[in-house]
């Protein structure tokens, strides 16, 4: 038992030992323009499917489809998402700022949010798209 414990103790250590010695001699890149690391974005999309999986509502669509909605929300997304997820054209219409912030934002119409639940796009929006939600 005793053999075992120091080898919980000398794997507890050594692992300590590496993860120092990795952020001392800065092999972790700390630039903001660097992509992104398979184990973090592994973590992210792992967190990212937890929270939609939580916090999106179920079934379909709360808001109704009605041309009124639709418009509403091409305005909304307009006035708040365009700057940074781009209009129709895709990534040939980043913005500037969309460009500059680190991780890159999706542009939603070259990356795609067709197949999402229908809940999952009503939870980014973190409100329902009626007239009453356009702010003054």
């Amino acid at each position: 038992m005793r053999g075992f414990l120091l080898g919980v103790v000398a794997t507890v250590l050594d692992a300590a030992a590496c993860g120092y010695a990795t952020l001392r001699t800065g092999l972790i890149p700390a630039n903001a323009d660097a992509n992104p690391g398979w184990f973090e974005t592994w973590a992210t999309g792992m967190y990212l499917d937890a929270t939609l999986a939580r916090d999106a509502p179920k079934g379909p669509n709360p808001v109704a489809l009605t041309d009124t909605n639709l418009i509403v929300c091409i305005d909304l997304y307009g006035q708040h998402c365009a700057i940074c997820h781009g209009t129709a054209k895709g990534n040939a219409s980043a913005t500037p700022i969309a460009k500059g912030e680190y991780p890159s934002p999706p542009q939603l119409a070259t990356d795609g949010v067709e197949d999402d639940p229908e809940g999952y796009s009503f939870c980014w929006c973190g409100r329902p798209p009626t007239a009453s939600s356009v702010p003054e």
